[in-house]
């Protein structure tokens, strides 16, 4: 049961929030930036963290919101199993709701409303409730008397409880009820984990099953598979190297990337090469002949036609997809090997073949493949939603496979198993190396944090540093540095975060780790990371680096000696320094930020930038984070100035580059945070080479003889009172402030 400790908190902080009913009740779903950002964050921050020692981070999302904009007022917590949902836009999760009045609150089991027509919504509710039975007087069906401010959470809801506030009593027992619940309803309509049928089960026919229940509620389970209907459709009738051809430019993620580029960039390349494939097609394709005799023959064939080629297309998965599309009655696609192991452990086949699994998947989906073949119902299903394409049992065995039990352990840009080493397992995790760039205040810090903690569960396990132009090698890697101990200065080798991080991930195996560098580009790269920028080149089959590099004597040193304060290993895993050389494990990745807008004193070579992935941030827009700027008594929104001066900046720059983000400020701002923060930066960086020019966007308007004039003003003259300039200023940009904006939309309503 959940400790009493932990309930107390819960109940504390739902009162401490409704204590504030009267501010909440004037402010909710119309100006929630009115609401102090402490009663705000009782919702956001506190509630969550005192969940999280309920629900554990690796498994599920905890998020509260206050209730934003007109279409959703009623503030909630909402607890997300990551299997099932990571939105409360859709799924179903356990939601806390305040009521309409703010003083009391409802546990419910509820669902996303937001992709959903009202008859969906009503079908799902109705659906899981006679799905699962549950018999609980916590449970209750009547949503009719639970008072929320919106209507169609009152249809989503699948079960509720009022949560009083005032006692602590059976509230361990409740939450209890709709964790269980909530299982339950993962256990019957998403089966991610293994299920366990008793000897009297048929396992083919619970996956059967289950597929069906999934299909029929979201096809496919929300994954686009009909480009493999498509795949197989495209090929029949075609000759071995149309065939080739057809599944180079539609393959999508069936081959490896870099296989994938060797069969257009070479195989395909020339007559020649076209007819030797085809010849190897031939013997792969000769059904008198044992399949795993022919996989071995294939990639032996594939490998003495190509020696000088690195990535070639002659793996299992390759073969697989060869052999699909030319016979898809009799073969499917080949799945990874980490989802193989599950698949033989729920079918209680202990024996492993290793990386050359593809026959035995193919023996161990015939029986499913055969029950397939007789169940019409199903193959209605497929039929209706391949959308005519041509049919294939095996290959809908592998997406029953992929769609009930196993599509979360899924990463489609694996790299596919190297049968040479026999006893090699694909990584575990696959390296990241990327780049998120975009204008400063963008978001980019906060688009790094979550891609770390949420999307790859590494909440504490990543190491942050921020570069500029006096980082250096030594302050990235380490160096020797003078150490007091007692009256004496000796000197010790000091690790810094590439160390760090290092060691980190090689004596846990189990885990990702991360660097974050943030401002990457303020830094001199090529000094800081020095020879270790080889290290970024990895290996598509480990994960680790293509390229080991020596380490320099000190670190080599500490690597291989240094001890803790228990007299253990620093590094306790050794190979992470075989033959005093480093190498990225596949469990390090290295994330950065870069501001567009920053003149760098130390370009990136192409070299650096080629090892890198990039994602741009854009900047988005919160009504939460839509801050007030407040000038002399007039009061103006932040979006609506961002929104005027960065069309202004882009019409001078012609360009994006330094436009600012939606969180440049953070709080709300007078005049002189305004000034020193907003307008320094547009002075600086774009309106100080323009004066004097037409291109200079610092302008004010004012009166002079009954007529309207703009004149131009710098940076010095805001001081010491700019209240005047300032307001000049924003009707030069045409933002209106506060309250005239809202006279003006309520004209705009009187005259509609």
């Amino acid at each position: 049961m959940i400790p009493d400790n932990i309930i107390k908190e819960l109940n504390q902080a739902f009162l401490d929030f409704t204590n504030h009913s009267d501010t909440l009740s004037k402010n909710i779903g119309d100006s929630i930036s009115n609401i102090d950002v402490k009663i705000r964050e009782i919702i956001t921050k506190r509630i969550p963290q005192i969940l999280r020692a309920v629900f554990d981070e690796a498994h599920y999302k905890i998020k509260g919101s206050i209730g934003q904009g007109r279409q959703t007022a009623s503030p909630w917590v909402a607890i997300m199993d990551k299997d099932i949902t990571t939105s409360t836009q859709e799924g179903v999760y356990i939601v806390f709701l305040v009521e309409k009045n703010f003083k009391g609150v409802y546990i419910t089991l509820g669902q996303g409303t937001t992709k959903a027509t009202d008859d969906d919504i009503i079908n799902l509710r109705e659906k899981v409730r006679s799905s699962l039975k549950l018999d609980s007087h916590f449970l209750q069906i009547n949503s009719d008397k639970v008072d929320v401010a919106d209507a169609r959470y009152l249809k989503s809801l699948i079960y509720s409880y009022p949560w009083d506030l005032g006692t602590i009593e059976n509230k361990s027992e409740i939450l209890e009820e709709y964790k269980k619940a909530y299982k339950k309803y993962k256990g019957t309509f998403y089966n991610n984990g293994i299920p366990d049928p008793s000897d009297n089960d048929d396992p083919y026919q619970i996956l059967i099953e289950n597929f069906k229940k999934i299909h029929a509620q979201n096809p496919f389970n929300g994954f686009e598979e009909l480009y493999k209907w498509k795949l197989i459709s495209l090929c029949q009738g075609k000759s071995n190297i149309e065939i080739a051809g057809i599944i180079s430019k539609n393959h999508r993620n069936l081959l490896y990337s870099l296989d994938a580029s060797s069969l257009n960039r070479t195989i395909l390349a020339s007559e020649d090469s076209k007819n030797k494939f085809s010849i190897i097609l031939d013997q792969l394709f000769d059904e008198s002949a044992d399949l795993g005799a022919r996989l071995v023959q294939f990639r032996k064939s594939v490998k003495e036609s190509w020696p000088e080629e690195k990535n070639l297309p002659n793996g299992n998965r390759s073969a697989s997809v060869f052999l699909a599309c030319k016979y898809p009655q009799k073969y499917t696609f080949c799945i990874k090997h980490r989802v193989f192991l599950p698949l033989c452990k729920y079918l209680g086949e202990t024996e492993d073949p290793g990386p050359n699994f593809y026959p035995k998947f193919m023996n161990l989906i015939q029986p499913l493949v055969e029950k397939i073949s007789a169940d019409q119902e199903l193959k209605d299903m497929i039929e209706e939603s391949t959308k005519g394409n041509l049919q294939s049992d095996p290959l809908t065995a592998q997406t029953i496979i992929y769609t009930t039990l196993f599509h979360d352990t899924i990463n489609v840009d694996e790299a596919e198993d190297d049968s040479d080493a026999s006893n090699m397992i694909p990584p575990k995790f696959e390296p990241t190396q990327k780049i998120f760039f975009g204008t400063p205040g963008g978001g980019k810090s906060y688009r790094v944090k979550k891609f770390i903690e949420e999307e790859r569960g590494a909440k504490d396990r990543y190491f942050r540093v921020t570069f500029h132009p006096d980082t250096d090698y030594a302050s990235f890697v380490g160096s020797y540095k003078p150490i007091m101990k007692g009256n004496e200065i000796t000197y010790e080798y000091v690790p810094q975060v590439f160390t760090r991080a290092y060691i980190a991930a090689w004596n846990d195996q189990e885990h990702e780790y991360f660097i974050d560098i943030e401002e990457i580009n303020r830094g001199n790269c090529a000094q800081i990371f020095g020879d270790l920028f080889q290290l970024l080149d990895r290996k598509s089959d480990t994960g680790l680096s293509e390229y080991p590099v020596k380490a320099d004597a000190d670190l080599c040193n500490y690597l291989t000696n240094a001890v803790d304060e228990d007299g253990n290993p620093i590094l306790k895993n050794k190979d992470g320094i075989e033959k005093n050389e480093l190498r990225l494990p596949a469990n390090l990745s290295i994330v950065a930020t870069m501001n567009t807008s920053d003149q760098s004193l130390f370009p990136m070579d192409s070299a650096f930038k080629r090892r890198w992935d990039w994602e741009y941030v854009p900047s988005t827009f919160k009504e939460e984070d839509n801050y007030n700027i407040t000038i002399g008594n007039k009061t103006y929104k932040w979006h609506k100035f961002l929104k005027e001066v960065n069309d202004k900046i882009k019409d001078v720059t012609d360009s994006e580059d330094k436009q600012m983000g939606a969180y440049f400020i953070k709080r709300n701002v007078d005049e002189e945070a305004f000034k020193s923060k907003v307008m320094y930066y547009l002075w600086s960086e774009i309106c100080k080479e323009e004066y004097k020019t037409q291109n200079n966007f610092f302008r004010y308007k004012v009166k002079d003889n009954d007529q309207i004039i703009e004149k131009e003003f710098t940076f010095n003259e805001l001081y010491p009172d700019g209240a005047k300039l300032l307001i000049g200023f924003m009707k030069y940009l045409k933002v209106k402030p506060v309250e005239q904006a809202e006279e003006d939309e309520e004209e705009d309503s009187e005259d509609e």
